[in-house]
């Protein structure tokens, strides 16, 4: 199943970095594509190329494509374990599934001013980091969180955990929060 292959390429890093002893310059990158059960397989394995190229295009390497998006594999695996957290938030505590859409939505907003930025040539710091970039995107996860921390007292731990993780280390989380939400209303569709 489509949902089993992240979780499959994780546990395939892990056994390779074991492999290599965590040697540095020794590394995986990965692709992953969804498809549907009618599309043509030659295709598929295009996509999947397509994928696998773009994590091996991503600085450093070492990273997989999923989604359409790449990410370093600890990223990845953080991203995982929010995509855990969010189906949660929505299945067991009750908060609505519109808070996926929403943080999708957001992490979008964030993605165009950073593909313009880079188009610009400022999307570096001076230091050579990445661009911690402020919009609308900020204030409104906050409001946003916020208020369903009021409307869901009980899930009020884990809104404020999120809304934690948004604004922590300059709001960085937002260039993968949208993924890990956009695998939850997957994996919620799939349980449908």
């Amino acid at each position: 199943s489509w949902d089993a292959m992240p979780d499959l390429a994780l546990e395939i890093r892990d056994s390779f970095a074991r492999f290599v002893a965590g040697h540095p310059g020794l590394h995986l990158s990965a692709g992953i594509a969804l498809i549907g059960a009618k599309y043509p397989l030659y295709q598929a394995a295009a996509d999947a190329g397509d994928a696998e190229r773009q994590a091996k295009e991503h600085p450093g390497k070492n990273a997989v494509t999923f989604l359409g998006q790449t990410l370093d594999w600890d990223t990845f695996r953080q991203a995982a374990e929010w995509e855990g957290k969010l189906r949660a938030m929505c299945v067991e505590v009750g908060v609505p599934r519109a808070l996926l859409r929403t943080l999708v939505v957001l992490q979008q907003q964030h993605d165009d001013k950073a593909r313009e930025r880079a188009k610009e040539g400022e999307d570096r710091t001076l230091d050579d980091r990445p661009q911690a970039y402020y919009g609308p995107w900020n204030w409104r996860a906050a409001y946003v969180l916020r208020r369903l921390e009021e409307r869901h007292r009980s899930a009020a731990r884990e809104i404020g955990e999120l809304r934690e993780l948004l604004s922590h280390e300059h709001f960085t989380s937002i260039r993968w929060i949208g993924l890990a939400a956009r695998w939850a209303e997957l994996k919620l569709r799939k349980g449908e």
